[in-house]
């Protein structure tokens, strides 16, 4: 996807169509409060060359002594004055409420878009990740552009009345408005400048607040403590916001400089519509009614050109806010349009997995993780994948879960590609645990019992997924069982260690009954070795039962040899590629890899 702002009349046209859609985004939250804003502020605006034709009428009729006319042109200059004063106050308050609604519909939005991709090759693009940071921080600022664009609007209408008013006064002053193009063009220069200043910081700023947040979170914290990192990582966090900020505002500086020149193009042109104004007056052309009326207008132009000088700033923000928008969902949308087919996923295994010749490289990288594998996981077997970091382990667990998808070759799922079921289907008879699991912060019910949506709410479903987890002494520690709410990010929550959260994130994949592929990725690195060993051993049991119920596969990746021995069959990898598989005996006979890694670790355990 490109973020580059778009050349050309059709670049600016489109760049109009996005701030019209970011304004529509905002307004129909609640339609009828925001017709009332905008009539509000329509109404504050065409006030202004109302209030100075009656200011006008106010001056000849108290020159020709017509003292009735005079009290009537005085009250409407007290009502149109009243409107101009209160109006924006007004509007300030609708389009609060209307923000409130639009940051939470249009947070909901990008959640619901982001989330409905196949893949997660979107979410691992960092020109994306740049994208969605903007938009995130757009999104909170949102009503206060759209009433900026809305207000703009205004004013241009203001100003097409005025210059029609102006003509009739003298017919030189209507190019008046003509100097607004100065300033114009060269506030919307300066605000390119910022925005493309802005877009090319954003990585670092991502970078000094990532490290903010990472110097905020307990985990974390301990080891950068007792490493004694503390002032490394704020040295580099202020030489990443020094560098932002040097650079932001040089292009602020820059942009007032051209804010500037055009202001003085203007300020020239305005001085010389007064004068034309007096000439006229000096000469008897016109009344004092004529003077005022011209002075009030010419003002008003001033005044008009200012706003729509500060307010194009939020026209062509909103227009940037709808562009990154129709970015985002587009990527979003091109992601569900490659949701894959729409054949039904397999209930039951009869030969198994196949890969055949798969690769698979990350986005904006150009090497292979893993590279022509060919793989063949028999239908109802255990499978253990072994291999050191950085082999392929994962990678090849997220082609089979359907995560990504190959860069080439195919995953064969009883002989159908995987790419031509239906993924939520396929999603709907593979269960996961990963090592990188999620800490949600929920009831206990809830943590464990969203790994299966429609049984979510089911204690006895939790329990039993808890228990073939291991996990039912974790119940036992907390105050309410099950309905004990976790983590420290409320005040009620309950904090848990590193094991216990595992156990949680492997009950939680225990919840799903139907599967036909379970995947238990280092999903007990924060566990020790014997309570692996006997989590393994249960897990086990509950894969043959489902063997031979529907011919499902069991794959786990493990550093644990010991724990690996008891599969059916092992694969190594080796740099993307397997060098070996078999039994555990079979293995260790062959004398390779997979058994000089074993007896190096028997080695360890026995030292």
């Amino acid at each position: 996807m490109t973020a580059a702002i778009e050349p050309g009349a059709e670049g600016r046209l489109q760049g109009l169509r996005d701030a019209l859609a970011t304004c529509w985004t905002l307004l129909r939250e609640d339609p009828a409060r925001g017709v009332g804003g905008a009539l509000m502020i329509f109404s504050g605006a065409i006030s202004g060359p109302l209030l100075g034709l009656a200011l006008a009428a106010l001056v000849g009729a108290g020159a020709e002594g017509r003292f009735g006319a005079a009290a009537l042109a005085g009250c409407w200059v007290a009502v149109l004055a009243v409107i101009q004063l209160t109006m924006g106050h007004f509007t300030t308050m609708v389009f609060g409420v209307l923000g409130e609604r639009a940051i939470l519909a249009t947070t909901a939005r990008l959640v619901r878009a982001t989330q409905d991709g196949t893949t997660l090759d979107r979410q691992e693009d960092p020109e994306f990740a740049d994208e969605m940071s903007l938009l995130r921080q757009d999104v909170f600022a949102l009503h206060y552009v759209v009433q900026g664009l809305l207000e703009t609007l205004a004013v241009v209408v203001q100003m097409l009345v005025t210059v029609v008013l102006l003509g009739r006064l003298q017919p030189l002053l209507m190019f008046l408005p003509l100097a607004a193009l100065a300033p114009y063009f060269a506030g919307r220069h300066a605000t390119e400048l910022v925005e493309r200043t802005r877009k090319e910081v954003e990585p670092e700023q991502r970078k000094a607040h990532d490290l903010l947040t990472l110097t905020q979170q307990p985990g974390p914290m301990m080891e950068i403590r007792l490493a004694g990192l503390s002032l490394e990582l704020a040295r580099r966090q202020g030489e990443l916001i020094n560098g932002v900020a040097a650079r932001t505002r040089r292009a602020e500086a820059v942009a007032a400089l051209v804010r500037t020149a055009g202001q003085v193009v203007f300020g020239a042109a305005y001085g010389l519509a007064l004068l034309l104004v007096v000439r006229d007056a000096v000469a008897g052309h016109s009344g004092a009614a004529d003077v005022v009326l011209a002075i009030v207008l010419a003002r008003q132009v001033a005044v008009g050109v200012t706003q729509i000088l500060s307010l194009t700033l939020d026209m062509q923000r909103a227009g940037k806010i709808g562009a990154r928008m129709r970015r985002v969902l587009g990527a979003a949308r091109e992601d569900a349009a490659m949701t894959g087919g729409t054949g039904a996923a397999p209930q039951a295994l009869r030969d198994g997995i196949r890969l055949e010749g798969v690769s698979f490289r990350y986005p904006g990288t150009t090497r292979d993780v893993v590279s022509g594998l060919d793989l063949a996981l028999p239908a109802g077997s255990v499978v253990a994948l072994v291999g050191e970091n950085g082999a392929g382990k994962s990678t090849l667990v997220k082609l089979l879960c359907g995560l990504y998808r190959p860069s080439a070759g195919r995953v064969l799922i009883d002989g159908r590609d995987l790419a031509e079921l239906d993924a939520q289907a396929w999603r709907d008879v593979t269960s996961a645990a990963f090592q990188d699991f999620v800490r949600f912060e929920f009831p206990v019910q809830q943590v464990v019992g969203i790994g299966d949506l429609p049984s979510a709410e089911d204690a006895a479903a939790a329990r039993r997924a808890l228990r073939d987890a291991g996990a039912e002494g974790v119940l036992t520690e907390l105050p309410d069982g099950l309905e004990t709410r976790i983590g420290t990010s409320f005040p009620d929550g309950r904090d848990l260690s590193g094991g216990q959260w595992q156990k949680l994130a492997l009950g939680r994949a225990m919840m799903r009954r139907s599967t036909v592929l379970m995947v238990l990725d280092e999903p007990t690195a924060a566990l020790d070795a014997q309570s692996e060993h006997l989590l393994f051993e249960r897990h086990l049991e509950s894969a043959r039962r489902a063997a031979e119920a529907r011919g499902a596969i069991a794959l786990f990746v493990s550093h644990r040899f010991s724990t690996v021995s008891m599969a059916d069959r092992i694969v190594v990898l080796d740099d993307g590629s397997v060098t070996e598989q078999g039994t555990h005996a079979e293995l260790m006979s062959a004398g390779g890899r997979y058994a000089s890694l074993f007896d190096l670790q028997a080695r360890g355990y026995r030292s």
